[in-house]
């Protein structure tokens, strides 16, 4: 009889202990990243309200006139393209000094999913990470929310896993007559065995794709899990159908991370979007319209995931961020990376400074907007840090929280600048801005950036020079200050060479050569 009581009341005191566990749990935030593809800083709906004719590069503008654009009717068009992300801009907190790691999709992926720059593990181009992945000793990231309890998604864009054929499957060499975005399917397999596989990385459920870039319609490189897709909708609006079953069909409604890599706005742009979409735009340009239905189509989609989410009752308690992934190549519509210079691809600032806005009605300010230099890297720390998410002491993380700037009193006010000195080692690529088809990210030459304060110093290695500029003052970067501020140049490569010194590791595959153009002189 004891026994038995004493079972009893052993039973109750751990079912009241789980009860109290999973109510902690539900009141951890849910996170939506969302990252989008080649999405200029322009061409984000809010920045692009605030941009006129005459904020944009004049190389773009050159662009607009030969192809017949309306440049106007194409500004106004990205100004009404994303009303989603201007909704969550004006209740969020917009990033205006936010950059990626890198001016290519898959580094920038890499740093994004482990917090560090990709440097660290000689990752400087595309090439350095599709062939043989992110390394293993870094994590990526969503394995601690998955251990933390949290049901864990990735939707879209993958790029991290090595794109080289399993035995016996195609060579994976373009088909003769094939676009460059439709590659042969068996360069891009994602069944068991693949390294870096999203469902080994931290991810209870995937769906998407691993490649730089494929059709919008009949993809044949789609996966669920590690099966391949044979039919799907319209492929962005298939991943917004993805991400609304996951949010409506978790597991135990746990509180959830997903991660929405929209391949949209990358090419391939050649088949007219839906014209639910389409229909939206009238500049008189068939390729402008496109654009900005294709981006509208993302938008849209984002839109019906916060919808979902308020049907449920967990708007307030979710962390939305989203971003692009790099600059805008140079053939995409005005008005591209105003007001910066420079492309996907390449060191300017339209290469690395891109839009980002983070938003969670119950923590984050609204309609405030942050000019602290921030990198991609502090996504995931900040997002941990409002999970209560701890990391092992072994793993180290070159990403900060981003709380002490959005909510100090809880946080304590930050002492300084999150980051003094931001830095990128990377290329001269002439072939993303449509300048050059031979150098390309195998055949570029190395450059070199550093940012602190207001300052940005940037080393080219094809003509052995260095270039300064106040980026506040001078954000389209027109006015070399390197000559008549010598001092402030020395001091700018001496934060360089420490960062270099202390991150860099030798490329993957770009090559040793590179690799010492890069050092600091």
């Amino acid at each position: 009889m004891k026994l038995t009581h004493s079972f009893l009341l052993l039973s109750l005191v751990l079912s009241l202990a789980t009860a109290a566990a999973a109510k902690e749990t539900s009141k951890r935030p849910n996170v939506v990243l969302v990252l989008l593809d080649d999405l200029g800083y322009g061409q984000w709906g809010p920045v692009a309200k605030g941009l006129t004719p005459d904020d944009l590069d004049p190389l773009i503008v050159e662009r607009a006139k030969k192809r017949g654009h309306d440049i106007p009717k194409a500004l106004a068009a990205a100004k009404v393209a994303t009303p989603t992300l201007c909704k969550l801009a004006e209740e969020g907190t917009q990033f205006s000094a936010a950059y990626v790691t890198n001016p290519l999709c898959s580094p920038s992926r890499a740093g994004l999913m482990t917090s560090v720059y990709p440097e660290r593990f000689g990752g400087y181009v595309n090439i350095d990470i599709v062939r043989n992945g992110v390394p293993p000793e870094f994590p990526i990231l969503a394995k601690y929310f998955q251990e933390a309890g949290y049901a864990t998604a990735m939707i879209g864009k993958w790029h991290l896993s090595p794109t080289r054929p399993p035995a016996g499957t195609v060579s994976g060499k373009r088909p003769p007559g094939a676009k460059p975005h439709v590659p042969a399917p068996g360069n891009c397999q994602m069944g068991r065995g693949t390294p870096r596989h999203p469902l080994t990385s931290g991810f209870d459920y995937f769906y998407g794709f691993n490649f730089h870039g494929t059709d919008y319609y009949e993809s044949s490189i789609i996966f669920r899990n590690y099966e391949p897709v044979k039919e799907h909708a319209y492929l962005t609006d298939a991943f917004t159908d993805e991400s609304l079953k996951f949010i409506k069909e978790r597991p135990e409604k746990k509180p959830f991370f997903l991660y929405l890599a929209y391949s949209a706005v990358h090419g391939p742009l050649g088949k007219p979007a839906p014209q639910k979409y389409l229909q939206k735009f009238k500049t008189g340009s068939k390729q402008v319209d496109n654009f900005y239905a294709y981006l509208n189509a993302a938008d849209v989609g984002l839109g019906k995931i916060l919808d979902q989410l308020a049907k449920q009752g967990e708007a307030e308690n979710t962390l939305v961020v989203v971003l692009s992934d790099n600059g805008a190549g140079g053939g995409t519509p005005t008005p591209n990376n105003a007001p910066f210079t420079g492309f996907k691809g390449q060191l300017w600032q339209g290469g690395i400074h891109v839009p980002m806005v983070m938003w969670c009605p119950s923590v984050i300010p609204a309609g405030k907007v942050c000019d602290e230099p921030v990198l991609s890297l502090d996504i995931f720390p900040t997002a941990m840090a409002l999970a209560g998410i701890k990391l092992p002491k072994s793993v180290k993380l070159d990403g900060k929280s981003l709380m002490p700037l959005l909510d100090p009193e809880k946080y304590g006010k930050p002492d300084g600048p999150i980051h003094e000195t931001l830095a990128w080692a990377g290329i001269y690529g002439l072939h993303w801005a449509g300048l050059s088809k031979k150098h390309d990210e195998k055949t570029a030459a190395p450059s070199w950036c550093v940012r602190r304060g207001n300052f940005l110093l940037r080393y080219w290695s094809h003509t052995d020079k260095n270039e300064l500029f106040d980026v506040i003052k001078d954000p389209g970067e027109r006015n070399d200050l390197s000559r008549t501020q010598p001092e402030r140049v020395a001091t700018l490569k001496k934060a360089y060479a420490q960062w270099f010194n202390t991150t860099a590791a030798k490329p993957i595959v770009w090559g040793d050569d590179k690799y010492e153009k890069m050092k600091p002189k």
